[in-house]
């Protein structure tokens, strides 16, 4: 479908939801590696984003190399989860991206841990399948992580409702997908880029608490105990 959507010069928007550390990331690199197989194009792990600057970047290669079947990846570790209802720059700039963007024709995989998390217009227009992960699988006990799959209902909407209009899809209504091994080496980079971000959320974490202190207390406290 994703393969499909592209040639026809559509983009292709895919949530994934679960809890945390239900493997909703293992099962986006599976499907990166599978389109990675239909399309003939790797996936580039420098399209793995965390936060609106690095996927506003991904889009913006993307549209100026004129390149098609691009993967994006945009993981629940990120910079907030995409509720535009609580008006954060980051949030409004990937909200407004992703709405007005679609002409770039990308394979964008969203990872998050409740679809109503989701900016509504996102949720409720952008993405075209919904995956939530119901069960994970591990390497201690390898059966395969399930899924269940959504499918977005087109046509006129005369209702106006709030519901999702992401119905259990009827071609296939769930996967299953296998753990990556600790030493493949499309997880180990995963693992790279992952930490190297989780680095750079510390460190906006700190400034962050850096610019609360100093405007409360007339300095910063961390600094100022050594720490």
């Amino acid at each position: 479908m994703a393969v499909e959507r592209v040639t026809d010069d559509w983009d292709f928007v895919i949530a994934w939801t679960g809890e945390e550390r239900v493997s909703k990331s293992t099962g986006m690199l599976r499907l990166n590696q599978k389109i990675a197989e239909r399309t003939g194009r790797p996936f580039d792990f420098d399209n793995f984003c965390y936060g609106g600057r690095a996927l506003n970047a991904a889009y913006r290669r993307a549209h100026d190399r004129h390149e098609r079947f691009v993967q994006l990846d945009y993981d629940e570790a990120s910079r907030g989860a995409l509720a535009g209802e609580t008006f954060k720059t980051d949030q409004v700039v990937i909200s407004q991206l992703l709405m007005n963007a679609g002409v770039v024709g990308v394979v964008l995989q969203l990872c998050i841990p409740d679809i109503w998390a989701l900016a509504k217009k996102i949720r409720g227009r952008r993405a075209v399948l919904w995956a939530y992960v119901a069960t994970r699988g591990t390497r201690r006990k390898p059966a395969p992580s399930r899924a269940i799959l959504h499918e977005r209902v087109s046509g006129v909407d005369y209702t106006h409702d709030s519901s999702l209009r992401l119905w259990v899809s009827r071609r296939c209504p769930e996967f299953t997908f296998e753990p990556f091994a600790a030493d493949d080496p499309f997880w180990v980079k995963y693992l790279a880029v992952k930490n190297r971000n989780l680095d750079a959320l510390f460190d906006e974490n700190d400034l962050a608490l850096d610019r609360h202190e100093l405007k409360e207390y007339g300095t910063v406290l961390g600094r100022r105990s050594g720490k």
